[in-house]
């Protein structure tokens, strides 16, 4: 699960750190921004941060008694809080955040998707993009494929009759040229099912981009071409 939460509210987390650095029982998120201001890397981290915003998530758990403990993030948290940024995207979920911390092609910057984002989401996270976008819109999941029965890339029906993926709008005889030679066929469209579609990007494709993002890659997606979540409007 992956969430923005106001930075106030995350300010008042318990710490991990506390007995590290003897702040004592009960010490919050806030008693260590200071400290953490003091640490070397710091200045350079809240430049980048500035620029880009906060790309990896902070990651917490839920104690048994139920309160929300931070367990990496504190310098995040404190740049948040130097910059006026007023939340911070959070989880629980400790794989999700080793994936996102490890594979930083795929974060998000302040304004959209990173540059480097966009050649995954060309091709093997395609399909869960068109997810992504199709539960964002309504917009029907399209597979591009040939006569002979194989998958080649999944896109979403537009309003106007367009197929969008990652590039834009598209008018199908285009994407029919595009994928002629794959298909070795002809190429056909599909409309596909919502939950096969997940099945095989997370089986056969082993899920690349986590489909906990999709929902903010397809937001920054709509945005880049001017298109709302729920937008009829046609297509450019």
């Amino acid at each position: 699960m992956l969430e923005n939460l106001p930075t106030t509210e995350v300010l008042g987390f318990m710490s991990s750190e506390a007995f590290l650095h003897s702040w004592g029982d009960g010490a919050t998120v806030q008693d260590s921004v200071t400290v953490k201001r003091t640490d070397t890397d710091y200045p350079q981290l809240r430049e980048h941060i500035r620029q880009h915003g906060i790309r990896t998530p902070v990651l917490i758990e839920v104690t048994d008694s139920g309160y929300r403990r931070l367990l990496e993030g504190h310098h995040r948290i404190a740049a948040a809080v130097d910059l006026g940024i007023e939340t911070i995207p959070v989880t629980t979920d400790e794989h999700l955040y080793r994936h996102i911390d490890e594979m930083s092609w795929l974060l998000l910057s302040r304004d959209g998707l990173a540059d480097d984002a966009l050649e995954p989401l060309k091709a093997e996270a395609a399909a869960g993009l068109a997810v992504g976008l199709h539960d964002a819109t309504g917009w029907p999941l399209i597979e591009v494929g040939s006569s002979q029965g194989r998958g080649l890339h999944y896109m979403v029906r537009h309003p106007s009759g367009q197929l969008m993926d990652v590039e834009g709008p598209h008018k199908e005889q285009h994407v029919a040229i595009d994928f002629d030679y794959y298909a070795d066929s002809s190429v056909t469209f599909t409309e596909a099912h919502r939950e096969e579609v997940l099945v095989r990007y997370r089986e056969e494709f082993d899920e690349p981009v986590p489909m906990a993002l999709m929902p903010a890659v397809a937001t920054a997606v709509l945005r880049r071409y001017g298109m709302a979540r729920d937008s009829s409007q046609a297509a450019a």
